[in-house]
């Protein structure tokens, strides 16, 4: 590896002036810390990227200002990950992997002194932004313990990944509780990774000095512990891995479910959500006892016991305010002003293309229609697609796939909802379905839009990039209040800043004027806050059970698609499109007149009057067939004695067909008696310089075909 910097300042001492405002030391320091990360990537340790989180915690519940992945215990080893860390987010290693952390914090009375004798081959030492001192020591074996001794944490995990922790490492950056001055952490001696797999007996003693800690000279689980305290039992990622597998074979149940509700009622989960928790982790457990109830009344008893035991706390990723958040997360989210030429023109599209994108990165899409109209079936077809499964295509556009989880929140009628997801899978996807998504059923832990924290809380826990909400009445309560709606805004904006991409089920008002289709933002029910909020919306309008139901884009991406005519094939749930129009086939029954861009946009969006946006979409998709070379363009003119004219488009086979006839008879039309054009100009007149009978000398087809578009105009060359 290379060697640390001689020039660096003593533990504790490097303070932020000597850094990037946004992370990490110099250039050339930076660089070096992250060959460093690769280094401990490509040795076996998993290093992994955590983005600023003012609510970001452990699971002990000490604050770190960074949010991790639902499953970073289980991060693999790629030095790849290393890459997507930029200025402002934090670096992670992932400790039980080959590499345990001895922290010693002298604010609390750690001297690792107290160690001597004991303390194994130190691999790597690094200097924290508080003044503490992080040592590196191979693997023990043993689950990670805080207080060893008083002021010495053992962060490391067993030979099962059970009891992991994490260690900060360079260039991460944070407030040192001592000077309260932002300060990145600093190899002082950088890892020895040659060290790794040499014998070395002093981990044991050390080892043994951590299972005494935990109460047990074994390495079993530790007991459990009340919710809140420095108790290395279930955490997050715990129960999120239960969640989506379900209890272990050959462990006792009952125990284990016990513990789980007990921790998340220490946490503030309410009755609703712990129950919503022990249904999916039932549901995905062989079930060893049958002739336990596993019901309600038994879930009741074990969150009535919790309660009555340890209390319960009001959940700080819910409710935590911004006077809480700690100045280093607050400075890690202000960029330099030039971030904003980094965003591109056209944003990456979870569904479409470069012409019609309907849900965007980082931009929530709503689909709004009445009951029966489809929304859920073709929020199935989409989540099909983002698992990877089928065309991969939707309404004929591509579908980006996921690469985490997807959470289904079946809030609105949860049977019927899966129900009509079912019928998109078959028994042969029932292993994506049991890895990559999971379900919610019924109505959600807490009003989402008052606890604005509790929707990015719930995906992190189902570690997922995609989450669907159904619907958003149920989501949260007095949608019309706009409180309500600015509320429901932030709870989406902060889900989708930590990374999930978001789909929402809603509905139009009801008891508008004649029953009429949606046709602006102020149709859809609620406060304005939430369309406005939203980055797409596509409205489905029919009777419930319509085979065919109408598509209209009300809000776009960029430019608006359609309006279509959407098929729901009833057996399938396979959703299908008519887009109606080909412009090419328009062009070749036209013949020779071609088209124009303002008569494309009249046939694609069937109006008379079409916007100024639907011409110029007509007209890139009337460009991109020239570039496919289908088409032909024929540039229009300004003014003139004759007035304007547009440009128009023609088949590229019948323009070349023309040419070659004129070269063929220019003799014979050189004879010809001069006649009237439609625009009142003459054409092909004998002995006139630029006579129309066929391309000058070194003339193009395609400058040739438009020449002859100006003559029949009646100009002048």
């Amino acid at each position: 590896m290379p060697p640390p910097d001689k020039e660096r300042r003593p533990p504790g001492q490097e303070k932020a002036a000597d850094h990037d405002a946004h992370g990490g030391g110099t250039k050339d320091s930076v660089t070096e810390d992250l060959n460093i990360a690769r280094g401990i990537a490509a040795a076996g340790i998993p290093v992994a990227v955590a983005y600023p989180d003012p609510e970001g915690q452990t699971a002990s519940g000490r604050a770190t200002g960074y949010a991790l992945r639902g499953d970073w215990q289980h991060t693999t080893a790629n030095p790849a990950y290393v890459d997507a860390w930029r200025p402002g987010l934090a670096l992670i290693a992932v400790m039980g992997c080959g590499l345990d952390l001895v922290d010693g914090d002298p604010r609390n009375g750690g001297d690792l002194a107290a160690l001597n004798g004991i303390m194994p081959e130190v691999l790597a030492v690094a200097a924290t932004p508080s003044g503490g001192e992080h040592n590196f020591v191979r693997s023990m074996g043993v689950r990670s313990r805080d207080g060893v001794l008083p002021g010495i944490d053992v962060k490391a995990g067993d030979g099962d990944g059970q009891g992991r922790g994490f260690a900060f490492i360079a260039p991460t950056v944070r407030v040192s509780k001592t000077t309260g001055e932002r300060v990145a952490y600093r190899w002082v001696k950088p890892p020895d990774l040659s060290r790794l797999k040499a014998d070395s007996a002093g981990g044991q003693r050390l080892a043994a000095l951590v299972r005494q800690a935990h109460g047990s000279r074994g390495q079993t689980a530790a007991p459990f512990s009340q919710p809140g305290s420095h108790s290395e039992g279930w955490t997050d990622p715990d129960i999120a891995q239960l969640i989506r597998e379900g209890i272990p074979a050959g462990v006792a149940q009952q125990p284990i479910l016990r513990d789980v509700i007990a921790r998340l009622a220490g946490q503030g989960y309410d009755r609703v959500a712990c129950w919503g928790i022990w249904q999916a982790i039932v549901d995905r457990t062989s079930i060893t006892k049958p002739e336990w109830p596993w019901g309600e009344a038994d879930f009741s008893d074990m969150y009535d016991s919790a309660v009555r035991k340890y209390g319960t706390r009001p959940r700080q990723a819910a409710q935590a305010s911004q006077t809480d958040v700690e100045p280093d997360t607050l400075a890690a989210r202000l960029l330099p002003g030039g971030c904003i030429l980094d965003v591109p023109a056209v944003p990456a599209a979870v569904w479409g293309d470069d012409d019609d994108i309907l849900w965007a990165e980082g931009q929530s899409l709503i689909i709004a229609g009445p009951d029966g109209t489809g929304k859920t079936t073709l929020a199935g077809n989409l989540i099909h697609a983002r698992l990877g499964l089928g065309t991969g295509t939707v309404l004929g556009l591509p579908v980006k796939p996921g690469s985490r989880n997807i959470l289904l929140l079946f809030m609105d009628r949860p049977q019927q909802a899966m129900a009509a997801f079912a019928r998109l899978f078959t028994e042969d996807d029932r292993a994506i379905l049991n890895t990559r998504s999971i379900v919610w059923r019924g109505p959600p832990p807490q009003d989402l839009a008052r606890h604005t924290g509790m929707l990015a809380h719930l995906c992190m826990l189902a570690d997922a990039d995609t989450c669907v909400i159904d619907s958003l009445k149920d989501a949260a309560l007095k949608l019309s209040d706009d409180e309500t709606g600015a509320g429901w805004n932030q709870a989406r904006q902060i889900a989708i800043e930590a990374g999930t991409q978001l789909l929402e089920l809603h509905h139009p008002r009801k008891g508008q004027e004649g029953n009429r289709k949606p046709a602006k933002l102020d149709d859809l029910y609620g406060s304005r806050w939430i369309p406005a909020g939203a980055g797409s919306i596509i409205s489905l309008w029919g009777q419930a059970g319509d085979p065919v139901v109408d598509l209209t884009h009300l809000k776009p991406v960029i430019t608006t698609a359609g309006p279509w005519q959407m098929t729901i094939d009833g057996e399938t749930e396979i959703v299908g499109i008519d887009r109606g129009v080909d412009l090419v086939e328009q062009i070749r029954y036209r013949g020779k007149e071609g088209i124009t861009a303002v008569v494309a946009a009249r046939l694609l969006t069937g109006t008379e009057s079409p916007g100024k946006a639907a011409v110029e979409k007509a007209r890139r998709r009337l460009d991109r067939k020239v570039a496919e070379g289908l088409l032909i363009r024929i540039e229009g003119q300004r003014g003139g004695n004759h007035g304007s004219n547009h440009a128009t488009w023609h088949l590229r086979a019948i323009t070349e067909s023309i040419t070659e006839q004129s070269r063929a008879g220019q003799s014979n039309h050189a004879q010809e008696e001069p006649h009237q054009s439609r625009a009142g100009g003459y054409i092909s007149t004998p002995g006139r310089e630029w006579d129309s009978a066929g391309p000058r000398p070194g003339e193009s087809p395609l400058g040739y075909a438009q020449r002859l578009r100006r003559e029949r105009a009646g100009a002048t060359p």
